[in-house]
C-alpha cells in the first residue's frame, strides 16, 4: 500500500465514521428530513451528489492505486 492509498483509506474511514455518527444522532429519516427541509438544502444535496458521488469514487481511487504498478509495467490483471 502506497502513501496515496493510505491517505484515501483514512479519508474513507473518516467519511464513513462521520456518516455513522450522523445516522446515530439523527436517524436515516432525520437526515432526509433535514436535506429536504427547504429548496436551498435540497439543491445543495443534489449538487453534491452529482459532483462528488461519495464512497464509490473513494473506493475506485483506492483500487486504482493498487493496480497502478501493474498498469505501468503493461501487465494485464485477470
Amino acid at each position: 500500500m502506497n502513501g496515496r492509498q493510505i491517505g484515501l483509506s483514512m479519508l474513507l474511514v473518516a467519511f464513513a465514521g462521520f456518516e455513522a455518527y450522523a445516522v446515530y444522532q439523527h436517524g436515516v429519516v432525520g437526515i432526509f428530513m433535514a436535506v429536504l427541509a427547504n429548496s436551498a438544502t435540497t439543491v445543495a444535496f443534489v449538487d453534491l451528489c452529482i459532483a462528488l458521488g461519495s464512497v464509490g469514487p473513494l473506493l475506485y481511487l483506492i483500487r486504482r492505486e493498487r493496480s497502478a504498478p501493474a498498469r505501468a509495467l503493461g501487465v494485464a490483471r485477470a
